[in-house]
């Protein structure tokens, strides 16, 4: 029986569904249109590939239609007291903030903290290895950071990172597939 959509589980198989899409439908958006890159690639290659935004933009709207009554946002924006303490405590930990802190897709309710209930950081070949965290670039460290913060002081339900991952064979760097990474409070990493 698959879970209810707004508990964690439910937003988890929501996010898991809107990924497997945008690769099955839009999976040009991760083309470069050259060799493909075996090594870490995380930082958006103006020019070869769609950027992450656009990427996160299509998530999000396969999410929409799931989520009734909720706000689906990108690259969100808005301040508060608690926003503003995320990117203290980021600071704190030593996480060098080139900017404002804006989670990469939320689904919450606009207006208040109390229905937070997933915000999603998302990268392309994050890692350099298998699954093991260990292989992960300094960029997506950050967004693990930013996303045990986002967990433990707004409270969102869900906390997840989403790693595209191409395929080295294409010449194409297409995606065979994406990893989703639950993460809490503490900064905690789990396969999802």
């Amino acid at each position: 029986m698959r879970a209810s959509p707004l508990t964690s589980d439910g937003l988890l198989d929501l996010l898991k569904h809107a990924a497997q899409e945008t690769v099955a439908v839009d999976g040009e958006l991760f083309s470069t249109g050259r060799a493909a890159v075996r090594d870490h690639t995380c930082n958006n290659d103006a020019g070869h590939r769609a950027s992450e935004r656009s990427i996160v933009f299509h998530l999000a709207r396969r999410l929409v239609p799931h989520v009734s009554g909720m706000s689906v946002d990108v690259e969100y924006n808005r301040r508060g007291p608690k926003r503003d303490a995320v990117e203290k405590k980021l600071k704190s930990y030593n996480v060098d903030l080139e900017n404002r802190v804006f989670p990469d897709l939320i689904v919450h309710r606009r207006g208040t903290d109390k229905d937070n209930l997933l915000v999603v950081e998302c990268k392309i070949n994050a890692r350099t290895d298998g699954g093991d965290p260990v292989g992960w670039c300094g960029c997506a460290e950050k967004e693990i950071a930013k996303l045990a913060a986002y967990r433990e002081d707004l409270a969102y339900q869900a906390a997840v990172f989403l790693n595209f991952r191409p395929d080295s064979r294409s010449k194409h760097s297409a995606p065979v597939g994406f990893e989703l990474f639950m993460v809490d409070g503490n900064g905690r990493v789990e396969v999802a």
